[in-house]
């Protein structure tokens, strides 16, 4: 009988430990026993699977934030689109409130002449008149 072996120290159990699930599972790593374990349903996870997910979801935010920054960059447009037209109406409104109530001309930008408003009886687009672009309400007296 002293050749047989027994196997008394291993003992095999079925359906002991489930697979992660978990849509977006959060790791656990137990240094000592390397294992990596998920906090929400408590599965064992291959050490190897969990740094694949680690992987695909870090490829996913960096996608994420690429679209962020093209959305923040339009939206950065859109808010200096916004402010140069408030720039613009600003100084339009202070011209008329200093040519109704307080009789004052708007000077011409360039030749730096008094003119009144109700003489222009055209206008042409800032991009036909090769004039350098000036930001609104600089060439304004604005009631000085």
């Amino acid at each position: 009988m002293s050749e047989i072996i027994r196997f008394d120290l291993l003992e095999i159990k079925k359906n002991s430990q489930r697979l992660c699930t978990c849509d977006n599972p959060h790791f656990e790593i137990d240094m000592s026993n390397r294992m990596v374990q998920c906090k929400k349903c408590r599965a064992y996870v291959d050490s190897f699977r969990a740094l694949e997910i680690i992987c695909n979801k870090m490829n996913e935010y960096e996608e994420y934030q690429e679209k962020a920054q093209k959305i923040l960059a339009r939206l950065q447009d859109d808010i200096d689109r916004q402010n140069r037209r408030r720039l613009k109406t600003r100084a339009f409104k202070e011209m008329e409130a200093n040519y109704l109530k307080r009789d004052l001309l708007p000077v011409c930008p360039i030749c730096k002449n008094p003119f009144d408003p109700a003489d222009i009886n055209s206008s042409r687009g800032r991009k036909f008149c090769n004039l350098e672009a000036e930001p609104p309400g600089e060439g304004l007296n604005n009631g000085k």
